[in-house]
């Protein structure tokens, strides 16, 4: 794996930083903004509240590939990010990153997607080259008074009978009350991209596990390998991040969707 950039923390706490550093602490950071997020939820809302998409793409700027999610379940977007993982020559390699937060369950998903440059064209091999994020993750954890536990790799058959990997562990802390939050990350992984859902819910009960499986299986369905972004799709992106004021990240989707008219009119 390549070093990785954090150059477009988009929307959150560290934006602007000149960090550079490995996968797994790039994870690490990604894992503390996960548990500092609520403190910016009334901000991000606030930014967002106007949103009217029943249905937002997570796409690549440049190659092909989607994640659809559904906002018409309770489901609303907290947070949009746009990360570098690397350079490929002289071109970037993005990863998009949307939060949403669903006040009737109180459950955070994130959609995330990048180009696989992973040992193998398989959502394993995807799931390895996240395994070494937890270590940085755990020495976070100790830092803030809280621990990490019951880590697991195991896996997720659809009722279809379609089996993909997934990894999980609990966060339990002192400071924030009974805490006992879940974390579980679902891959999807292909010849072209990596597709993760990361599922996070505070006071977990195993209770819970049926919404969690609910939300794998229309992942499965929404991510669509071959997906070729249309102008809309690209706007729609670029829409949110002018919204949380990102417009050096904006700039990105609205060259490529200005891009698509182009040829269109030609």
């Amino acid at each position: 794996m390549p070093q990785y950039l954090l150059c477009l923390a988009l929307g959150n706490p560290f934006s602007g930083l000149p960090w550079v550093g490995t996968l797994q602490s790039q994870r690490a950071l990604y894992f503390r903004m996960r548990r500092l997020l609520p403190l910016f939820i009334l901000a991000a809302s606030t930014v967002l509240a106007q949103s009217s998409y029943k249905t937002v793409r997570v796409i690549l700027p440049a190659s092909p590939g989607s994640i659809s999610v559904d906002l018409t379940d309770g489901q609303k977007i907290e947070n949009f990010a746009l990360y570098i993982d690397g350079m490929h020559g002289s071109s970037p390699i993005y990863r998009p990153v949307l939060l949403t937060y669903n006040m009737q369950t109180s459950l955070r998903a994130s959609y995330i997607l990048f180009v696989n440059d992973t040992s193998a064209p398989t959502a394993e091999a995807c799931r390895a080259a996240d395994r070494g994020s937890i270590e940085p993750a755990k020495k976070y954890a100790r830092e803030h008074d809280e621990s990490i536990t019951e880590v697991k790799e195991s896996s997720y058959t659809t009722p279809s009978g379609r089996t993909i990997p997934i990894a999980s562990h609990m966060v339990d802390s002192k400071q924030h009350g009974a805490l006992h939050q879940i974390d579980l990350h679902a891959f999807i992984g292909d010849s072209s991209n990596c597709a993760t859902l990361h599922l996070s819910k505070d006071k977990y009960e195993p209770t819970d596990d049926k919404l969690f499986g609910s939300l794998i299986d229309r992942f499965i369905t929404d991510y669509q390998k071959d997906y070729v972004p249309t102008a809309p799709d690209y706007a729609a992106l670029a829409e949110i991040l002018t919204r949380q004021k990102q417009s050096s990240a904006a700039s990105v989707y609205t060259g490529r969707a200005a891009a698509i008219q182009t040829l269109a009119r030609n």
